[in-house]
Parts: C-alpha cells; structure tokens; sequence
C-alpha cells in the first residue's frame, strides 16, 4: 500500500514539475546553442493536446517566430511534445514568447526541445541571451572548450585530439575537467593507467567525434569501466553506477 502510494506521489511530482533532468547539469548555453538545428524567439499562438488510444499522449504547440537567432526555421511552425518526464520544465502559455533551442523530428512532424536545456519564457532568459551575445560576439581565433565530468576520479588526464594538435587536462578533486581548444574537430579520451574509461549514458556530447566552432563548447562525461572480462567468463561492461533512462 505504501509503495503504491509513493508510486502515485512521484508521478504527480513528475506531472506537475515538467522535466526531470539527471546530471551533468546544468546544459551548457555555448554548447546546446550550437548542438540544436535552430534558436529562435518566437510566440505561441495554439495549444492542443492529442491523446491516442494506444500510445503516449502529447501536446501540438503552433508558433509564430519573432526572431531568429541561429539556423533557419519558418515563420510559423510546430512543437511536438510529448506529456512525459522529459518535457519542458516550465508552463506553456498563450499569447507567451519563449526562446527556444530546437531540433526538427521527421517521425513527430515537428520542432523538439530538450526539457533540460535552456529554452524558457524570454522575460526569464536574460542570462541565456547575454550568453548568446557573448558566443556571436566571439572571433575567429577565440577557439572553444571541451568540459565535463570523470565520475569520481580525479587525477585522471584528459586528452583532446585533433587537426589543430593535442590538448590535455587533469580532472580536479571532484573529477571535473575543463580544456581550451582551438576551432576544430576532435577525439576526446581519459586515460589512467590500469583503468578504462568510456563515455557516461547521460553525456551531452559522444568524445569520438566532438565539432566545436569559436565561442562554442562540449559537455563529455566518463565513468570507469570494469575491466574486460577474460576469454569464456559471462558477463559484460558494468558501470559504477546504474542509470536509468532519461
């Protein structure tokens, strides 16, 4: 009974709360600014809510554009959002603008945010549109940075490759790590001897190929892998920590 109970109280939490974001947090602006197709300011003009017999029930939003900030989109267009823990953490209203990181999905026919990202109602997004200020205002030898997270370990080195050379940084006390790179593309890794590293399932960014443009910046998380088990021996990759999906 009382496990229901807590089932039942999480769920309104959830409901009521929009996104449930995991770490790392917080969502980068210079990353997620370049990561999605499109950033625009834009006005919401329709709401309607569709809820299929056999499937997860959703939301339609019609916008109108205002401005565009990066990447091209329409002056009227559609965001598909689905009533789940990974929605938008904050209150759809009509007649409201909202700045918006976006990417398009063919199979929902609409424009998609990440409830964990940094799309919110404009008259609270000054931070991020200062941030957004600074990334246009940033010239064309600033370079960008490559950041993130070895999950409990510090002391760990963390090696950038890539065409404009190799770049590399320890992880601090908390295992964080911060590289400043030029423009480029990279390969990231984290190396200690007697452990491996792999990327973490919650990291923003996969390290095999990571793009970054001036002013921009990556968020690459690594965890410790289990060593490899030896010929013929069951089992397979473990985590230090389990993850449950987002």
């Amino acid at each position: 009974m009382k496990a229901a109970a807590l089932a039942l109280l999480l769920c309104l939490l959830i409901s009521s709360a929009g996104a449930v974001c995991d770490v790392p947090r917080p969502r980068l602006v210079c990353a997620e600014y370049f990561k999605e197709q499109a950033v625009v300011i834009a006005r919401l003009v329709r709401t309607r809510y569709v809820n299929p017999r056999n499937a997860m029930d959703y939301h339609i939003y019609t916008m109108q554009t205002e401005r565009v900030l990066r990447g091209q989109i329409s002056h009227g267009f559609r965001i598909y959002e689905e009533n789940s823990s990974g929605r938008a953490g904050f209150d759809w209203k009509k007649g409201e603008n909202y700045l918006l990181f976006l990417s398009y999905s063919k199979s929902d026919k609409g424009w998609e945010l990440d409830g964990c990202g940094n799309s919110l109602p404009v008259r609270k997004a000054a931070v991020v549109l200062k941030e957004i200020d600074r990334i246009k205002a940033a010239g064309n030898t600033d370079g960008g940075e490559i950041s993130g997270e070895v999950m409990f370990d510090p002391g760990v080195t963390v090696i950038a490759r890539g065409s404009a050379g190799t770049f590399r940084a320890r992880s601090g006390r908390e295992g964080r790590y911060r590289i400043h790179v030029p423009a480029g593309v990279y390969s990231v890794r984290a190396v200690q001897p007697g452990a491996r590293f792999v990327a973490d399932v919650f990291s923003y960014e996969r390290p095999s190929r990571v793009r970054l443009a001036n002013g921009g910046c990556a968020q690459i998380q690594f965890v410790e892998a289990s060593p490899d088990p030896p010929p013929g021996a069951s089992g397979g990759l473990s985590r230090k920590r389990s993850a449950a999906p987002r």
